[in-house]
């Protein structure tokens, strides 16, 4: 059947993160930014444009970045591991690159294969996420596994005009793999898609659909978690050179435009039926969503340094030193591939 490919590359749509030594959170991924590492611990943004360049480590609107694991147990064969790991106490420090780059952000970790599809579809309770069981008790929400990197553009997942009034037209990075890394997702999660969690005091309603005991995944749909993405490949496997990652230990500059996500792989016909369109005016985060292995897959590695992140202007789209796809340069949002 179809859907067994399609679910088994959930990746980290249904993960979320884990911040904390001992406590678990939600997709928000995150923590008070009030309170996280005392004072001092980060700088602030003035340029509402600039996400991260080493020495700023917060966003102009208050957000903050973030390490996650999905809600499997520690001992579990389908839990994810990321190093270093965010807590309420500990923020995402940064590491020395050289004199380039100076202080960049470094993770590395693993995703174990993926969840059985059988175990999924019958929704049996090993593969059902226990985290947002509990804040949502009717959701059957299939524990993947899943790790990666990401920010909130504003504290407790506020909603962000991630266009800047109308002059952005998506972001651009620079990533180097220190190990071999087969691929990852740009992910970007907007109202509509992502599922609020009220320990985290997420400032955004539930507009999502998740998995029930009467909406299955072999029939049904589920929109929560169904993020719009951009996949970038290594050398062996891409087939866009927008979407190629560098050579192991080289530093590459890497684009996002928001014409180029689309919707994952594993949405199946009704979820994409059901999915709202991309809509960057309402974005709440940017994730780096590492590989996810398929169920018949050894796990996967991954190690990758990110540094200048920054939305770009359609000027900065057309700079070729920002390797954008200059054909997505004014086209609708959403309507890409997922790379």
């Amino acid at each position: 059947m179809a859907c067994r490919h399609v679910l088994a590359s959930f990746l980290s749509c249904l993960f979320c993160s884990s911040l904390a030594v001992g406590f678990l959170l939600g997709c928000s991924g995150k923590v008070d930014s009030n309170s996280i590492g005392g004072a001092g611990a980060d700088s602030e943004s003035t340029d509402p444009a600039l996400l991260f360049d080493g020495l700023i480590t917060r966003t102009y609107w208050d957000g903050y970045w973030w390490t996650y694991t999905d809600h499997n147990p520690a001992d579990s064969e389908y839990h994810a591991s990321v190093d270093p790991v965010t807590s309420l106490t500990v923020p995402l420090g940064t590491t020395t690159d050289g004199a380039v780059h100076g202080s960049v952000f470094r993770i590395h970790g693993s995703v174990p294969q993926a969840l059985t599809w059988a175990d999924v579809a019958t929704q049996k309770a090993s593969t059902i996420d226990q985290y947002w069981l509990e804040i949502y008790a009717d959701s059957r929400i299939p524990a993947y596994p899943a790790a990666g990197i990401g920010l909130t553009l504003k504290a407790y997942s506020a909603p962000t005009d991630a266009t800047g009034g109308g002059k952005w037209l998506g972001i651009a990075f620079d990533l180097k793999l220190n190990a071999p890394t087969p691929m990852f997702y740009v992910s970007l999660p907007i109202v509509g898609t992502d599922l609020p969690d009220p320990h985290m005091r997420d400032a955004f309603q539930k507009q999502c659909q998740y998995y029930t005991v009467e909406n299955q995944p072999a029939s049904g749909y589920q929109t929560c978690f169904a993020d719009y993405r951009k996949g970038f490949r290594d050398e062996t496997t891409s087939v866009n050179e927008y979407g190629t990652l560098g050579t192991v230990g080289t530093w590459k500059r890497l684009c996002v435009l928001y014409s180029e996500v689309g919707t994952p792989s594993w949405a199946g016909a009704v979820t994409m039926e059901n999915v709202p369109p991309f809509d960057p005016m309402k974005l709440l985060k940017i994730r780096w969503d590492m590989y996810q292995p398929a169920e018949i897959d050894s796990s996967g590695t991954f190690d990758i340094s990110v540094d200048n992140v920054r939305f770009i202007t359609e000027a900065e789209a057309r700079d070729a030193s920002n390797n954008c796809d200059p054909t997505m340069i004014g086209q609708p949002a959403g309507t890409g591939g997922e790379g």
